[in-house]
């Protein structure tokens, strides 16, 4: 979205977006010597990384706030009657269509009685799954000395349909009753409440979304039936926490180990949020770790380890979103997360760059090799296996190390690695990670599915809404519109951006082994349309016909589009 306006229209609406862009991009460059973006380096090092990846993140997150502001103010948000409107952009290829959660920025305090509406004015039920804290925003008007509003985040899931790289809006109209006067004994104006009921809840530990019913076991994990073929996934969601003697570069197991598994540890749970479209509930396990490593085995003396789960249960969907979050207080051990599927596959994938990578389950004789061999392998934020009529994928942010094991087909997670030994140095600081760690990742359970669609879904849940807060009022634009749209079965997009010259490139690839075939179709006429090579080169002519490009990407190749308006 940011970059999508970042040349004429940034130049008049007074923000250098390009600039911004540029200097961003500058910082993410820096974080990519081998040794940086490996993680590999010592403490000083990573301390830089650190400091950039927040350049990066504060930069852009700053331009989509600008972009999405520039488009939401030129957005004609006039025809419904309403208090709010809010501008929600979906970022992904793919339409988003059922149950969706985002943040709504309201008035602090001012959460109650407001009834949701779409683009059309229709009624939207919905479900407060999440009130945050008061914050202050600052508001800058043009000639005027900055102020501050008193703000509330306060997350909800409700049904939308947004399209493909487009925006949708919703309404939010207050219903305020007036107070008591002159000691009358009603209110002159008295609306009636506005709730929404409803649950998903079957039982007191179990809920049943319409795809998938999840049940909480006493043992803090989670037992998953898919409604949909019958088959039930047990222990999903435990921990396994084992040595590491290893560096940066590799995880290495010592001659001697103590594995321990959650599953027998101490949990408790709560349900945070139960309605009509979603739950939400907080999982907590506390396992009793050894401090650290004496000499070839782990410590007798031990600490607690507590690890909160927050689980995400959505209407219609076979999806569960886990937010994991804990304080490291011991090293030399790996935590991993489990997902046994007992699926009778012979084959696992994972995300690789521009493609899902067939890995074999079975295990190499390593009973030769010079290293210790490690098990695992790269993923980049989806992981998959599937017998043809059961699957199961696994989605992540930021976790790159997955292990799918031979004797169950378990899915081993790899959530952080803590190790004393750093390059150059005595004793490692940041590579202990002794301090507060976050993991946000999802596990979904479908019937018969292929690697190509796990990738698109695992992208999607990657993209969340940006969305915008602004007035009613009147605008050139319509309250709901795509501005691209790239319809493909198999295929995926991995970029799309304006060039130096304002032109836009579209680069998509083609993850599976069959042919496919569709078309790329702007919101504004098509000059010219080209196939380009990386370095911009043309490679052939395309032809728009009825405002779509048509292309048929084969098996596992890359297609760079440039689209001249």
């Amino acid at each position: 979205v940011s970059d999508k306006f970042n040349k004429d229209n940034g130049k008049k609406y007074g923000t250098p977006r390009l600039g911004y862009f540029k200097e961003a991009w500058r910082y993410l460059i820096m974080n990519h010597p081998h040794d940086s973006i490996c993680g590999c380096s010592f403490s000083e090092v990573h301390k830089d990384n650190e400091y950039r990846f927040r350049q990066v993140e504060q930069i852009t997150s700053r331009m989509i706030e600008d972009a999405a502001e520039q488009l939401g103010d030129n957005i004609d948000t006039s025809g419904v009657a309403a208090d709010y409107a809010f501008v929600l952009y979906n970022m992904s290829q793919d339409n988003v269509d059922g149950i969706v959660t985002f943040d709504l920025d309201l008035p602090a305090n001012n959460f109650r009685n407001f009834k949701l509406m779409d683009a059309s004015g229709n009624e939207i039920p919905y479900q407060i799954l999440k009130v945050g804290k008061t914050d202050f925003k600052p508001v800058a008007p043009i000639r005027h000395l900055i102020a501050f509003d008193s703000r509330q985040n306060v997350t909800i899931a409700c049904n939308l349909n947004v399209p493909v790289y487009g925006y949708t809006t919703v309404y939010v109209k207050y219903y305020y009753d007036s107070g008591l006067e002159n000691h009358a004994y009603s209110k002159a104006v008295e609306y009636d409440k506005i709730r929404y009921l409803g649950s998903m809840r079957i039982a007191r530990n179990k809920w049943d979304t319409g795809k998938i019913i999840v049940e909480v076991a006493d043992n803090g994990t989670l037992t998953v039936t898919n409604k949909e073929t019958g088959k039930v996934y047990n222990n999903v969601l435990a921990f396994e926490d084992c040595a590491d003697v290893g560096d940066g570069w590799n995880y290495y197991k010592p001659a001697f180990d103590s594995e321990y598994i959650s599953t027998c540890g101490d949990s408790d749970f709560s349900v945070e949020s139960d309605g009509l479209n979603a739950a939400v509930l907080k999982i907590t396990k506390r396992m009793k770790l050894p401090k650290a490593i004496a000499g070839n085995v782990r410590s007798d003396e031990r600490d607690t380890l507590e690890i909160t789960s927050k689980v995400t249960l959505l209407k219609n969907s076979e999806k569960i979103d886990v937010i994991t979050e804990l304080e490291n207080n011991v090293v030399n051990h790996r935590l991993r997360v489990l997902v046994p599927t007992d699926i009778k596959a012979d084959e696992f994938y994972t995300a690789t760059p521009y493609d899902m990578q067939p890995w074999n389950v079975k295990k190499i004789d390593w009973s030769k090799y010079n290293e210790v061999e490690t098990n695992v392998n790269p993923t980049q934020g989806c992981t998959f296996i599937t017998d043809g009529k059961d699957s199961a994928e696994v989605y992540a942010k930021g976790l790159y190390e997955v292990e799918v094991t031979e004797e169950d087909r378990t899915i081993a997670l790899t959530l952080f690695r803590s190790f004393t030994t750093e390059v150059a140095q005595a004793y490692s600081e940041m590579g202990t990670m002794k301090r507060a760690l976050k993991f946000e990742y999802a596990v979904s359970f479908g019937g018969a599915r292929k690697p190509y669609q796990a990738l698109r879904s695992a992208n999607a849940w990657k993209k969340p809404f940006a969305v915008y807060r602004t007035g009613c009022s009147k605008g050139t634009l319509p309250a709901e519109m795509s501005f691209i749209n790239t319809y493909f079965e198999k295929s995926i997009v991995s970029a799309l951006y304006r060039d130096n010259s304002g032109n836009t490139i579209v680069r998509i690839y083609n993850p599976s082994d069959e042919n496919d075939s569709g078309f790329i179709s702007l919101s504004r006429d098509i000059k010219n349309a080209y196939i380009v090579d990386f370095e911009d080169n043309i490679i052939e002519n395309l032809t728009a016909e009825n405002g779509k490009i048509l292309l048929n990407p084969t098996p596992h190749k890359i297609l760079t589009v440039k689209i001249v308006l």
